[in-house]
């Protein structure tokens, strides 16, 4: 599965959270597609997981399905950040070989994230591909959510609602508005331009 989306989305917070340890009984893999060199391959990732001494990508996943035939589920192996990579259009060769290896292991899942100038260079045809997007009402919780955080009461205030579809573009608002929030602000400190935000 291949995770599309703009800068700022969310990607990396999602990938987090389908590899953090919760209530399941097994975690996922987070590996940084960042630390892909030129010429690089899926084993050297594999090496540089933190915790985890695996020297081939194929064991990380052998043993990771093993572990979830024990749990009776799928155990997410998430590269995120395909674009950081040193050379990002190698991704679509390490991928195209990886897609036929999966179906060897049935309780792993592989999502990449990546950001949409990428992805149809580097994304097998054969993946499903997620367009993270957020909808009017998520995004009305997220400025609720940030805005209770930041200690801001923007009641009657203009807000740029059109950029606020972006959740960094929204935490970088409210740092310019209250940085410290230790005490509550009102509209008086709300940026009232993109300078002012930047």
């Amino acid at each position: 599965i291949a995770v599309v989306a703009a800068a700022g989305l969310g990607k990396t917070h999602l990938a987090a959270q389908l590899t953090s340890p919760t209530d399941r009984q097994t975690a996922g893999v987070f590996i940084q597609g960042g630390r892909l060199r030129a010429g690089g391959s899926l084993d050297d990732l594999a090496r540089r997981i933190p915790g985890l001494k695996v020297e081939r990508f194929d064991l990380l996943l052998e043993a990771l399905n093993s572990a979830g035939a024990r749990v009776g589920a799928r155990i997410p192996v998430v590269i995120d950040g395909l674009n950081e990579a040193e050379r990002p259009s190698e991704w679509r060769a390490l991928l195209d070989e990886l897609v036929p290896a999966l179906s060897d292991y049935p309780n792993v899942l592989v999502i990449v994230s990546l950001r949409e100038a990428l992805a149809s260079r580097a994304v097998p045809d054969t993946a499903t591909t997620i367009d993270l997007e957020w909808y009017q009402s998520e995004v009305h919780d997220i400025v609720r959510a940030y805005f209770d955080h930041y200690l801001i009461n923007a009641g009657g205030a203009w807000l740029p609602t059109g950029m606020f579809h972006n959740p960094l573009f929204v935490r970088m608002y409210c740092d310019a508005a209250n940085p410290l929030h230790r005490a509550p602000v009102g509209v008086e400190t709300l940026p009232t331009s993109l300078i002012g935000v930047f």
